[in-house]
């Protein structure tokens, strides 16, 4: 089996587990269309490092993450990489392709081994014309990813760039953050170079302000991961 074959060994577990999720995303939805929902996706896999969908090419389908991790990333010319977020397990993808019919925005690309439940556009529309209720669901999901990336463009970037630094980790811990007691463990793989991509410098720039925070017990630095151990002095030179 290629790692695109949507037929693979747990696939009984994963169709559950996509259930699952679909009931937590579309929880004000009759239980009847969220089977139809899921009766009309397809399950995919995907390897570490594979391409789910490229930018610029057209949308055909409503992801929804049933296990692993995604990033929304772009990738220009010159070779910077600028990265817009995660997609964790329960996240869906492609409301904005499936409101207007256009292309992808980002590149999705799988960061860990990934399932993801793929729907047909035209399966979701059928099922908006009389359920309001899923409207609204998926609503839920667009507004706050577009405050934050509003939020991400309007940030000032005359802003000197230990604030920026700051500013963007709170944001990923309000996205990705696992409280434990005081702290809060950035729940997703984290390289300096991701962070880096994050706010559009190099990270040869980025990593003198990073030890500094650790330096002063604001944050732990892991290979692949992050945990804020100070949120208070985070948010007061995030505020600053």
């Amino acid at each position: 089996m290629t790692s695109n074959d949507p037929v693979f060994a747990d696939e009984h577990t994963s169709k559950l587990l996509a259930r699952a999720m679909l009931g937590r995303t579309f929880h004000d939805c009759p239980v009847d269309v969220i089977d139809r929902i899921l009766d009309a996706g397809t399950l995919r896999t995907y390897a570490a490092g594979e391409y789910v969908v490229r930018r610029g090419t057209h949308a055909t389908n409503f992801l929804l993450v049933v296990r692993g991790e995604l990033e929304h990333s772009a990738t220009y010319v010159s070779g910077h990489r600028h990265l817009f977020g995660f997609l964790r397990q329960g996240d869906c993808s492609g409301i904005i392709s499936l409101m207007d019919g256009g292309e992808h925005i980002v590149d999705h690309i799988a960061r860990v081994p990934t399932v993801l439940l793929a729907i047909p556009n035209a399966a979701i529309m059928r099922e908006m014309q009389d359920q309001p209720q899923l409207c609204l669901a998926l609503l839920r999901q667009l507004a706050p990813r577009t405050r934050i990336k509003y939020s991400r463009v309007t940030l000032d970037p005359g802003v000197p760039l230990p604030i920026r630094l700051a500013w963007a980790l709170q944001t990923m811990a309000t996205l990705y953050g696992l409280r434990r007691g005081e702290k809060i463990v950035l729940d997703v793989k984290l390289s300096q170079g991701d962070i880096a991509d994050w706010l559009g410098v190099s990270r040869q720039h980025l990593n003198p302000h990073l030890k500094q925070l650790e330096k002063d017990g604001i944050i732990c630095l892991g290979r692949s991961s992050l945990t804020i151990l100070d949120p208070d002095r985070l948010a007061r030179i995030a505020a600053s």
